[in-house]
């Protein structure tokens, strides 16, 4: 029994004595967080929610593209949510109205170029 308590008193505690360091920082949970966070604040710059609302469920869908299990769901929602917007751009572009001032401008500009080539060719071919 004595011997167990020199054992006891034997080992030292490395960081009872303050000289305990991590050779690895990088793997502190405080450091771990930070880097998650800038990550977070990345995706939601690069895409930004519609409205503050959203904020949350970006946040979300920022943290599945990090992690190995949800990653291929948040890829397969962010595509879909891509489609939906192209789709429906794609219908504002078939539904949208010609400019009718911008067209008569090139149409009025190119039938006076036609007519002004069209009076001096006759003249030119007569001379």
């Amino acid at each position: 029994m004595a011997s167990q308590r020199r054992a006891r008193k034997d080992k030292k505690d490395p960081g009872a004595a303050g000289t305990f360091t991590n050779p690895d920082k990088d793997n502190l949970p405080e450091e771990r967080i930070v880097q998650v966070f800038e990550r977070v604040v990345q995706g939601i710059v690069k895409q930004p929610p519609p409205t503050a609302a959203g904020v949350p469920q970006a946040i979300m869908e920022t943290l599945c593209r990090l992690h190995p299990r949800y990653k291929d769901w948040a890829e397969y929602r962010a595509l879909k949510a891509e489609e939906i917007r192209l789709t429906e751009e794609l219908e504002f572009l078939k539904n949208k109205k010609p400019d009718g001032r911008r067209k008569g401008r090139k149409t009025n500009a190119a039938e006076s170029a036609e007519g002004a080539a069209a009076a001096t060719a006759p003249s030119a071919a007569e001379g």
